[in-house]
Formats: structure tokens, C-alpha cells, sequence
């Protein structure tokens, strides 16, 4: 299994250079080379502080779409709302805020955590990018929202709740807590999602087990998956492939599974992007 993941992994890449050659802008990356560079400034986001709306386009359903920047020309966030978005510098938080509880006999109940992590009141957005400089959004890193994250040195017996754990066991969570996004890539430019990667639940407790990329070229059926822990080209499995797609986990005893409904509606976040920055001549930046 392994060998035939690493197989598909540098098939991959291979492919998604090949496709590159033909961009406006000269080989502009695939996803593997992409991921870990906005995987990278999303851990170090700019300064709240310098946010600026550039733009606002209206949808037909009253909706927004809103484009921000730390600066004056590149759109680096996309933002969706039921309400014009206005200032990003305060309502946006660009790394997880932590909350002390109120209810203390909740806490000591085991009812509520003593400290959770937020992010905010406003949650619908996300990193956009023209990696071949054509003019169109091609790739999105997209909130999921804070989450403990697993990694090797996680222990097997660590309390299957966030409530009633210990000052050691709490610090060990907060530690590993962190934004997790969705990526979302059309790798061959056509407007079309052909990749995307998200994380995988532990099916013991509410944390990011792992991250799954899943493939579904010409945004059609989805036909391979690796998941991985740390580099993105270093698989450590796969997704269990199921009746129209792949088996992702299970939430509150039922399955999730990447089908092509979720890369058709990926592609219309990115064709409704797309829209607004048509309409609103906005530019986003090639990369990170």
C-alpha cells in the first residue's frame, strides 16, 4: 500500500508539471509544491492590525463577497457574508483566541472546557491565490476553524473529551491547537477543482488525526487519495475508498466521504470569487 501511494504521490507531480509548462505564468506550482507555502503564512498570518477592505461585490442573493489585504493592491483574503464586511482589522482574527469560561461549576462538572479556542464571529474565509498569474483564482485555503492537531508524539491514552482534563493534559492540548484549513486547487487552470486536501478526525476523540489529499482529475469522480501527517509528498496511507468516493471519518456515528459533489461545490466558491473579482477588478497575488 505504501509503495503504490508513493507511486500515485510522484504521479502526481509529474502531471502537475506537466500541465505548469502551458500557464501564462512559467511553471507555477501544483498543490504538493504549493501546500506547505500557504500552509506556512496561514501558521504566520500578517498583523491583524494592517487589514484593509479593497473591494465588496454583491451577489444576486444579497450576499458579499469582500476582498482584503494587508496592502493596497493584492487581495490575499476573501471574505463571505449576509452583510456588506467592514472592518477586517477588527473583526477578523487571523489566529485562534483563546476563552476562560465562566460557568466554573460547569467546568468542574465536566460540562464545559476551561479554556477553548475560537475563532471569532466571523469564520467564512480564507487565503486566494492566482498561482499562473491569468487573472483567476485558482487556488483557496479556506477556515475550517481551531482544532487540536495530532502529531507522533501523541499519546495513545490521552482523554477521549476536552472537559475535566488536568493542568498538564489541558497545556498539552492548548499546545497543539491551531487554525486548520481546507485547500482547494484547480490544477490545471480550466476553473474546475481538481484537488483538494483536508484534515481527518481521530475516531476517539475531537481531534485533526491527520490531513487526506484527494484527487479527482477534470474535477470528475474522485479516484486516489494519500493522507499525511507532516510533509504533504510524504504519505503515510490512504483514505478507505467506499461507494462514490473515499470514507474521510466518522462524525456522531455517520460517515463522511469525499465525493464529487464536494469538488463541484468547491469550484463554485472559486467561480463565485472569480464573479466578484470580475466585477471588482480585483488581483490576487501567485503566491505566499
Amino acid at each position: 500500500m505504501a509503495a503504490v501511494t508513493a507511486a500515485i504521490v510522484l504521479t502526481y507531480i509529474l502531471l502537475a508539471q506537466s500541465r505548469a509548462n502551458a500557464a501564462p505564468v512559467a511553471n507555477p506550482p501544483g498543490l504538493i509544491a504549493f501546500y506547505p507555502r500557504v500552509a506556512a503564512r496561514a501558521a504566520k498570518p500578517p498583523a491583524e492590525r494592517s487589514l484593509r477592505v479593497l473591494s465588496d461585490w454583491t451577489a444576486e442573493d444579497g450576499s458579499h463577497v469582500t476582498f482584503v489585504s494587508p496592502g493596497k493592491r493584492l487581495s490575499i483574503l476573501v471574505v463571505f457574508s449576509k452583510e456588506k464586511f467592514k472592518k477586517p482589522e477588527e473583526a477578523l482574527f487571523l489566529a485562534p483566541r483563546y476563552v476562560v469560561a465562566k460557568d466554573m461549576k460547569a467546568v468542574r462538572e465536566g460540562r464545559e472546557p476551561l479554556v477553548r479556542s475560537t475563532a471569532g464571529e466571523v469564520t467564512e474565509w480564507g487565503y486566494v491565490y492566482d498561482r499562473n498569474g491569468d487573472g483567476r483564482a485558482d487556488y483557496l485555503c479556506y477556515l475550517a476553524g481551531p482544532m487540536p492537531v495530532e502529531d507522533d508524539s501523541f499519546p495513545a491514552d490521552f482523554p477521549t473529551v476536552v472537559t475535566g482534563l488536568s493542568h498538564e493534559q489541558l497545556e498539552f492540548m492548548l499546545d497543539r491547537d491551531r487554525y486548520v484549513f481546507s485547500h482547494v486547487a484547480d490544477e490545471d487552470f480550466d476553473g474546475t477543482v481538481d484537488a483538494i486536501v483536508v484534515y481527518v478526525r481521530d475516531p476517539a476523540r475531537p481531534w485533526v488525526k491527520e490531513f487526506a489529499t484527494v484527487l479527482a482529475p477534470g474535477a470528475g469522480a474522485p479516484d486516489s487519495s494519500w493522507t499525511f501527517r507532516g510533509a504533504i509528498s510524504a504519505p503515510t496511507g490512504a483514505l478507505p475508498r467506499v461507494n462514490g468516493g473515499f470514507l474521510r471519518h466518522r462524525v456522531a456515528g455517520k460517515d463522511v466521504v469525499v465525493t464529487s459533489s464536494n469538488f463541484k461545490t468547491w469550484g463554485d466558491v472559486l467561480a463565485r470569487i472569480n464573479a466578484a473579482a470580475a466585477a471588482s477588478k480585483a488581483k490576487f497575488p501567485t503566491g505566499p
